[in-house]
């Protein structure tokens, strides 16, 4: 059984069959705590075995990255491979200044701590003329008031400062966000598809490594194309120290750029191929675990170990 844990799944039917292993795969991005659960999905970068307490379940830990995308084949992306197809949007297409070192944050505003966004407010501070690019969405309207509120509050004008639009067409989602210069992400709750999204329209992203799952998967989809030693911050400090020195640096901006576009076709996050290849291996890792010691004795909660796939490729 795979499990998606969505709005509205039915997690008691994985229960009712408990005699049959089952996988947590994507839809709730840490511990289930449920006993009926004999594996989460995921990678040693989302879930260092150090944090095995965390969860009730054994780590399936697949290569590289547990993220599948499919960028490369999705008819709204793949116009996007050719290194010359992005940007496919200028700045001031979206409506930003030309000439503006564009910072964005593409997660949902609920996201947004007030920690995290005061750091964001510093970093413009740092870097004089730039924008921060922000998304306005289940939240509508109040999530652009409160936060042109509080960037006002950190000595931020946030009419010339602060941007804001709405989500883009389904062709034009991923596309759209090539304008952007870095994103930023959230600390506590990381991009996810969002972070993918925009590393393939060519944009870098700059993480933070949290405590759990959740606030890991970043680090993890930058692992899948190369740049977890470059920008994943240790600490809050050195997310801003990094944030500033790819803004003022125009080379250095420009090698991340040049680095995305070139490792897209070939890169673990987006090798949907090689994704699938790690999975069933770690699938059959699973089952012949089982079958050679039994569920209680291998994939009971009392068994203290874990399945880690090797990247062969």
């Amino acid at each position: 059984h795979g499990l998606l844990w969505t709005w509205n799944s039915r997690p008691e039917l994985v229960a009712v069959f408990a005699s049959i292993p089952s996988i947590s795969l994507l839809g709730f991005a840490h511990s289930l705590r449920g006993n009926f659960i004999s594996a989460v999905a995921t990678d040693i970068v989302s879930s260092p075995p150090e944090f095995e307490n965390d969860y009730t379940e054994k780590l399936l830990a697949l290569p590289r990255t547990f993220y599948p995308t499919d960028h490369a084949a999705s008819w709204h992306t793949r116009h996007l491979l050719p290194a010359n197809a992005i940007p496919a949007f200028s700045k001031t297409q979206v409506g930003l200044e030309a000439d503006a070192f564009v910072f964005a944050s593409f997660n949902q505003p609920n996201k947004i701590t007030p920690r995290v966004f005061a750091s964001w407010m510093r970093i413009l501070r740092r870097v004089p003329g730039s924008q921060l690019w922000l998304l306005k969405l289940n939240e509508g309207r109040s999530a652009e008031a409160n936060l042109q509120r509080e960037a006002a509050r950190h000595g931020i004008d946030p009419h010339t400062r602060l941007y804001f639009t709405g989500s883009a067409d389904l062709r034009d989602h991923v596309g759209y966000k090539s304008a952007a210069d870095l994103m930023l992400d959230t600390d506590v709750y990381n991009a996810h598809s969002t972070a993918a999204d925009a590393l393939f329209a060519g944009v870098p992203l700059l993480t933070m490594a949290g405590t759990r799952m959740v606030g890991r998967i970043a680090s993890s989809i930058l692992n899948g194309v190369g740049l977890r030693e470059v920008t994943v911050a240790r600490d809050l400090t050195e997310y801003e120290e990094i944030a500033v020195r790819i803004a003022t640096s125009p080379a250095r901006a420009l090698a991340l750029k040049t680095h995305l576009a070139s490792v897209r076709r070939h890169c673990a996050l987006y090798s949907t191929g090689r994704w699938v290849e790690g999975w069933e291996r770690g699938l059959k890792m699973l089952w012949e675990t089982r079958r050679m010691c039994g569920e209680e004795r291998c994939l009971g909660p009392k068994a203290r170990f874990h399945i880690i796939v090797a990247d062969w490729l």
